[in-house]
């Protein structure tokens, strides 16, 4: 199937593909993961509790049911995220998911916008 990528790319999808990064096994780290079934990710719980971090959708949305990425199926998950140190959540002014990309078959992601409010500082 040819398509235009996020970049304006134009080609089948396979050719398009990079091979996966390979890492020296001395260079990997163990990662903890959450699954449901054969489908294994990332948990993005993990850098809140471990790392201090805060997930600027979910503070400035906590009920809000949306997703990034659809299966064929219909299920959705969250699977991108922005994150922001617990000093900076304050200044989150917006996050939200754009999906035009997704439906318009640029990704199979949608995309994800964050916005910070700043006031400048005297030095």
């Amino acid at each position: 199937m040819n398509a235009v990528d996020a970049f304006g790319r134009r080609g089948a999808m396979s050719e398009r593909r990079q091979p996966p990064l390979r890492v020296a096994a001395s260079q990997q780290r163990p990662r903890r993961i959450v699954g449901q079934g054969d489908q294994k990710r990332s948990d993005p719980g993990l850098l809140s509790a471990e790392h201090g971090l805060t997930d600027a959708f979910r503070h400035l949305h906590p009920t809000a049911a949306e997703y990034s990425w659809v299966g064929r199926t219909g299920d959705g998950y969250r699977l991108d995220h922005a994150f922001c140190s617990a000093r900076l959540a304050p200044a989150s002014s917006g996050c939200r998911y754009l999906h035009e990309p997704r439906a318009d078959g640029l990704s199979d992601h949608s995309a994800l916008t964050a916005d910070l409010t700043m006031q400048p500082q005297a030095v």
